[in-house]
């Protein structure tokens, strides 16, 4: 019941030049709301490549937490494959690669830690 005489309402045309005139004058003062706002650098510098050295950090440590998982995966992979061969040929497969990507991580932290220093300090943040 209710919803039909909101329907017809919404039908009244009187209503409906109404309901526009109020999104009309809601919408139209949103930008003295937005302008009266200080924003702040969510980043905290300015500076390329303390942003370049922060998102490689954290990509870095996205993967090596990725990879430790897949260690932990292959590992109970082997662990509870009951004795059936390609079950622990699976999991051994998987602990395997998982370390090789562990070294890789490793590997490519070095890298650009090492790039990073030789271009300037890019791995500390200055607020």
């Amino acid at each position: 019941m209710l919803t039909i005489l909101a329907f017809k309402a919404l039908n009244n045309k009187n209503m409906l030049k109404k309901i526009k005139i109020f999104f009309l004058i809601l919408l139209s003062s949103a930008p003295l709301a937005v302008t009266a706002a200080s924003l702040e650098n969510p980043l905290g510098t300015t500076d390329l490549r303390v942003v370049a050295g922060n998102i490689i950090k954290g990509v870095l440590a996205l993967s090596g937490t990725a990879a430790l998982l897949m260690f932990i995966y292959g590992g109970a992979q082997w662990i509870m494959s009951q004795g059936e061969k390609t079950k622990i040929e699976k999991g051994q497969k998987t602990v395997i690669w998982a370390a090789l990507g562990l070294c890789f991580i490793f590997v490519a932290y070095a890298a650009l830690y090492a790039l990073m220093s030789i271009l300037g300090s890019a791995t500390t943040t200055t607020t």
